[in-house]
C-alpha cells in the first residue's frame, strides 16, 4: 500500500509537469502565422495607400431622411479597406471578412475580399457601412450633424481557411466624416 501512494504521487507529478512544460514548449516555437495587418481609406491592388480613416466630403444638398444621406455617401464612393498578411507556410484557401458594429454586434459580409499570394484584402463602400450601422435612421430625418466629426467605431472580422490550418483574427478601428462648403 506503501508503494502504491507513492507511485501515484509520482505519476500525477509527471502528468502535472508534461501538460505545465510541454504547452509552454510548444508556444515558444510557434511564430505569428499574421505578419502584417491594416485598415484605410483607399485600397490599391495588394495595399492600402492611405491608412487614414478620415472621410471627407462637399457638403451635401438638401437630404430629407437617412436614406438620402447613405446614398450620397455611396455614391461618392469612398471605400474602408482592409488587408492581412500571413507567412508564406499558409496557403490561403478561402477568405471571408465581416463588418461589425461593436455597438449593437450587427455584422454583414464585405463588399470586396480578394486573395493573392499569401494576402487577403477588400473592402466595403462607406455608404453600405453607414446604411447598416444606422439602419434604424433609414426613413428618419437626416441629422442634423449629417454623423459629422465623431468617430465611429467599427471592427473587421477576418476568417482565413489555409489547407492545414486557420486564423480568425478581428481587426478594431475608428473612422471620422467630415463635410467641406460648397464653392
Amino acid at each position: 500500500m506503501k508503494y502504491r501512494n507513492k507511485s501515484i504521487r509520482l505519476i500525477i507529478i509527471i502528468l502535472i509537469t508534461i501538460s505545465t512544460v510541454l504547452p509552454a514548449l510548444s508556444c515558444s516555437e510557434k511564430k505569428s502565422k499574421i505578419l502584417k495587418y491594416g485598415t484605410g481609406i483607399n485600397i490599391a491592388i495588394e495595399r492600402l495607400e492611405d491608412t487614414n480613416t478620415i472621410f471627407r466630403f462637399k457638403e451635401p444638398g438638401a437630404l430629407n431622411v437617412g436614406k438620402d444621406l447613405f446614398n450620397y455617401l455611396y455614391f461618392e464612393g469612398d471605400t474602408l479597406g482592409f488587408y492581412v498578411l500571413v507567412s508564406g507556410d499558409i496557403k490561403i484557401k478561402k477568405a471571408e471578412a465581416v463588418i461589425i458594429n461593436p455597438i449593437n454586434n450587427s455584422s454583414f459580409h464585405a463588399e470586396r475580399i480578394d486573395i493573392k499570394n499569401n494576402k487577403v484584402f477588400g473592402f466595403t463602400l462607406l455608404g453600405t457601412i453607414m446604411e447598416n450601422f444606422y439602419r434604424e435612421k433609414i426613413n428618419l430625418p437626416v441629422p442634423r450633424d449629417r454623423f459629422c466629426c465623431s468617430y465611429i467605431d467599427y471592427a473587421v472580422d477576418i476568417i482565413i481557411s489555409g489547407e492545414t490550418e486557420n486564423i480568425n483574427m478581428r481587426i478594431n478601428g475608428k473612422f471620422r466624416i467630415e463635410y467641406s462648403r460648397k464653392n
